[in-house]
C-alpha cells in the first residue's frame, strides 16, 4: 500500500513537471520588435533635347534654292549668292529640375574662307517673334547677325546666360526658375545677292566659287551642341 502511494505521488509530481514545461515552452520567452518604413520619390529632371531637331544632320542647307537657280550637281548640300535657309531647334525644360544642374552650350559658325560677315548674315528668332522672316525670309536687311553674333545668341538662348562667345555655361540650383532656358528657336541665314552689274563683293564671291570648283574646301558650317548635366553640388556651395 505504501509503495502504491509512493508511485501515485511520483506520477503526480511527474505530471506537474510536464505541465510546467509545456506552459513555459509556449508562453515564456523574451521578445523585442522594431520596424520602420520610408519612401523617396525620384527627383524630377525633365530636360529634353528635341530629338527631331537635335540630330546629327540638320536641314539648314539644301541641294537646291530659288526653283533650281542654285542646284547641286550631286548629293552635296550647296550655298551661293542669293541662297537662303532656316532651321528650327527646340529645347524643353519641363517645370524646375529637383537637382542642381548645369547647362552648357558650344556653338560654332564658320564662313567660307573668302566670304565675310557682310556677305552672309544670320538671324535668330524665338517662336512667335519671327516677324518679316516668317514668310518668304524677308530681305537681306532682316538678317542682323554676323557669324560671331549668331554664336553668342544661340549660346545665350540655350543656357539662359549672356554669352561672350559661342561657348557658354550656367549652373542652376535645385528647383530654380528656368524660364530663360531653352524654347523653340529658328536660325535664318542668307547669302546676299547684289543685283548691281558690278557688286561690292563680287570678287570675293567669285573667288570662293572658283576655289570650290578647284577642290578647295569652301564651306559654311553651323554646329550647335547643348548639354544638361546634374551636378554634385549646388551653385556657390
Amino acid at each position: 500500500m505504501k509503495k502504491a502511494k509512493m508511485l501515485l505521488v511520483a506520477a503526480l509530481v511527474f505530471g506537474v513537471i510536464l505541465s510546467s514545461y509545456g506552459v513555459s515552452g509556449t508562453y515564456a520567452k523574451y521578445t523585442s520588435t522594431g520596424q520602420f518604413t520610408d519612401t523617396g520619390r525620384v527627383a524630377k529632371w525633365g530636360i529634353t533635347m528635341d530629338g527631331a531637331t537635335f540630330k546629327e544632320q540638320a536641314d539648314l542647307f539644301s541641294t537646291t534654292y530659288n526653283n533650281d537657280a542654285i542646284k547641286s550637281g550631286g548629293s552635296d548640300k550647296v550655298i551661293g549668292p542669293g541662297a537662303y535657309g532656316s532651321y528650327t531647334f527646340k529645347l524643353d525644360v519641363k517645370g524646375a529640375p529637383e537637382v542642381a544642374w548645369q547647362m552648357d552650350a558650344v556653338v560654332s559658325v564658320k564662313l567660307p574662307t573668302d566670304i565675310s560677315s557682310d556677305q552672309i548674315k544670320f538671324a535668330l528668332k524665338k517662336k512667335g517673334e519671327e516677324g518679316a522672316l516668317q514668310d518668304g525670309q524677308g530681305t537681306f536687311a532682316n538678317y542682323d547677325l554676323t557669324s560671331e553674333a549668331l554664336e553668342k545668341a544661340i549660346a545665350q538662348a540655350i543656357t539662359g546666360e549672356e554669352a561672350a562667345s559661342g561657348t557658354s555655361s550656367k549652373a542652376y540650383a535645385a528647383n530654380a526658375s528656368v524660364a530663360s532656358v531653352g524654347g523653340e528657336y529658328t536660325i535664318y541665314w542668307m547669302w546676299d545677292f547684289d543685283a548691281e552689274t558690278v557688286g561690292t563683293n563680287d570678287g570675293e564671291d567669285t573667288t570662293a566659287g572658283n576655289n570650290s570648283a578647284n577642290g578647295t574646301d569652301e564651306k559654311l558650317t553651323v554646329s550647335v551642341k547643348a548639354t544638361a548635366t546634374q551636378t554634385k553640388t549646388a551653385p556657390g556651395a
